[in-house]
């Protein structure tokens, strides 16, 4: 990770594009001692080395969860984990990393989706921040030797939460920058605060553009976080259609796009308004032009470029839209078509046909999954019909041992004391590649929102309903 976040950085450099300060946050705070000048390209890479043999002695033992809570409500409910959870990081208002021994963070996780608090596991395989970090204290003694000197770029550091004398940042810095908290949010508000307002997070994989979204959501001027790259998109077009948002000047949002349509016909407002998401998409393509009637992942898009999509579009008809929007409307055809729907909610030129009050509801179709191996709603007829026990032993599937879960003790955290239950036989399976999703992003994905997937499919094709 370090090389390629240094690697992205020199080629931005390249292209005349020079950071005003850099922002660490965990094991990239190494890549920006690097960037700034505080240390060389060899002392920044031992610093790297450091958070890689740390993270692999913790491997297996501990985990991360994305908790979207606020800051205190995430605290309060860690607090009866009896140390065995803490705050990994505080990468937003509502975005807290927790980590900790690997079956507290399951525990905690199951616990938080009962309660309807969402929540993500962290890909990686282990948890950083916590007390799994504390044995690699010991590695420490490889970074007695780095020079570390005052940087020529101010430095905000994720373990501070503010601007850094980096001529200070010695071998216990790195191990504290491993084990506490990550007060990323801070960061950025210092960043902020000292009049940076445009961000570009340095990674093959952006995770952060939201998090520097949703801490400066009250910014009085506007703010631009976006990523060097997009995952599996690394050609030299997608670089440079970063380079360009972040380069050109900040657009403030414009109320022109209805006055443009209004005096149009039906046909003529939805050409301008597909005119305008084909443009956006465009942009968001590094120049390459899309098929209005094909899906935008169809196109190339991944999540994260049309979550982007959606803003360009938003900004650029002066419209506040929803951040799933693309995903609404996964089309260039269809999200022009809901932009003159927003547009003009009530035209004179659409026929609305209100339905009685006591018109009855029609089910077309039906999705289900049951343990007993009801898969589908014909299968829960039998199962109900014949009277069969659902009920079974925990099911033995990879990656799940069922001596891990179980404790005969009712109240051990994160285990249960029963042995049986009802179980979904094919709770593992999910297609991906249907759903225009990489594998890795399914794997992180939350499994109840893979079945939902599966099922609101499902339901539409029992339905007869045209997938396109």
């Amino acid at each position: 990770m370090f090389g390629i976040q240094a690697g992205l950085t020199a080629l931005w450099r390249s292209k005349g594009i020079e950071p005003a300060a850099v922002v660490g946050h965990s094991m990239g705070e190494a890549a920006a001692a690097y960037v700034s000048g505080a240390l060389s390209l060899e002392d920044a890479a031992l610093a790297a080395n450091f958070f890689g043999e740390a993270a692999g002695m913790a491997a297996g033992e501990s985990l991360m969860l994305m908790v979207f809570l606020p800051l205190a409500e995430a605290e309060a409910r860690i607090g009866s984990w009896g140390g065995r959870l803490e705050v990994a990081a505080v990468n937003a208002p509502r975005m807290i990393l927790v980590a900790g021994d690997a079956d507290a963070v399951q525990g905690f996780a199951v616990s938080l989706k009962e309660d309807g608090v969402g929540c993500s596991l962290i890909a990686g395989g282990y948890g950083g921040h916590c007390r799994a970090f504390d044995r690699s204290r010991g590695l420490v003694e490889a970074l007695n030797g780095i020079s570390p000197r005052a940087s020529a770029i101010p430095m905000y550091s994720s373990l501070t939460g503010a601007l850094l004398d980096t001529a200070e940042i010695d071998a216990e810095h790195w191990f504290e920058t491993i084990r506490q908290t990550i007060r990323f949010a801070d960061s950025i508000h210092a960043a902020h605060e000292a009049g940076h307002s445009r961000f570009v997070e340095m990674s093959p994989h952006p995770l952060l553009c939201s998090a520097i979204e949703q801490t400066l959501e009250h910014a009085a001027e506007p703010v631009v976080a976006v990523g060097a790259m997009t995952r599996n998109r690394g050609s030299l077009a997608d670089v440079l259609a970063s380079l360009a948002d972040v380069s050109a000047p900040a657009r403030t949002l414009s109320s022109g796009f209805r006055e443009r349509l209004a005096p149009l016909g039906p046909q003529q407002r939805t050409s301008e308004a597909l005119r305008l998401v084909l443009a956006e998409a465009s942009t968001v393509q590094g120049g390459r032009a899309v098929d209005p009637q094909r899906p935008f992942r169809e196109s190339g898009l991944e999540s994260l470029a049309v979550v982007r999509l959606g803003k360009q579009v938003a900004e650029a008809a002066g419209m506040n839209l929803p951040s799933t929007v693309g995903f609404d409307h996964p089309t260039p055809a269809r999200l022009a078509a809901y932009l003159v729907t927003r547009a003009f909610p009530a035209a004179d030129d659409e026929i609305v046909v209100p339905s009685g009050p006591d018109e009855p509801v029609a089910i077309v179709g039906m999705a289900c999954r049951y343990p007993g191996g009801a898969a589908d709603p014909d299968a829960l007829w039998r199962l109900v019909a014949d009277g069969t026990d659902a009920i079974s032993s925990f099911p033995d599937r990879p990656g799940w041992d069922p001596a891990d879960v179980y404790d005969p003790e009712p109240e051990t955290p994160g285990k249960t004391y029963v042995q049986h239950g009802g179980f979904l036989e094919d709770a593992t399976h999910f297609d991906a590649a249907l759903f225009g999703i990489s594998p890795r992003e399914a794997a992180a994905m939350d499994p109840q929102q893979r079945l939902m997937l599966t099922l609101a499919w499902e339901a539409l094709e029992q339905a007869g309903i045209d997938p396109q």
